[in-house]
């Protein structure tokens, strides 16, 4: 009778080309990490691997989203080509030399003054509705406006370039995320369903 450990290794080999190294690794770093105890029961066992495995979609997930283009991207790059205007540089009036500018507003500068600021005082700000509403959005990047990229480009020569995504193919040589993606949800449909035909064991 072979060893646990040669079966476990034979088995990681088996249509995977994975190395008996990279199993252990993933067992040290899953003892670790989670909340698997030698000699606990296999339900618990098996609840503590779905919760791994939960955390390491959701890594690869945030990976692959790097990858896309998202509505934030496409909203700066609006931001950026409407500030490369000319005209701008009429609207704008400088209330504290490098740290607040007033900016009149693109179609009712009669009415409406907004006021940025810039990372010298505070992070780069706006009072206008645009900013206000993306101030706290999760992409960093897309908290901007036309009115700060205008200042950026005009008062300080700071060219915003948006982020480009690095679109569906991989560069030669790099991780594959979006293949890693398919292969992991493969996977975890495949653990769903032995860890519920193990349950039903269990509970019979």
């Amino acid at each position: 009778m072979a060893y646990p450990q040669t079966r476990w290794a034979l088995y990681a080999r088996d249509g995977y080309g994975w190395t008996n190294n990279f199993v252990e690794s993933f067992h040290s770093v899953f003892k670790r990490n989670d909340k698997y105890k030698p000699g606990q029961r296999l339900d618990g066992l098996i609840a503590a691997l779905y919760e791994h495995i939960s955390i390491l979609e959701d890594n690869i997930n945030s990976e692959v989203l790097k990858l896309k283009r998202t509505r934030g991207d496409n909203y700066v790059e609006r931001c950026v080509v409407k500030a490369t205007a000319d005209w701008w540089k009429d609207k704008i009036t400088t209330l504290e030399q490098g740290l607040q500018y007033f900016v009149k507003s693109e179609n009712d500068e009669s009415t409406f003054v907004y006021l940025v600021s810039t990372p010298a005082s505070n992070p780069w700000e706006c009072t206008c509705f645009a900013f206000l509403g993306r101030k706290n959005h999760h992409q960093v990047n897309a908290r901007t406006c036309k009115h700060i990229e205008a200042v950026k480009l005009h008062i300080f020569g700071i060219a915003t370039k948006p982020r480009q995504a690095a679109g569906c193919s991989p560069k030669p040589g790099a991780f594959d995320w979006q293949e890693q993606q398919a292969l992991h949800t493969q996977y975890r449909l495949k653990f769903q369903s032995f860890a519920h035909q193990v349950q039903e064991q269990l509970d019979a």
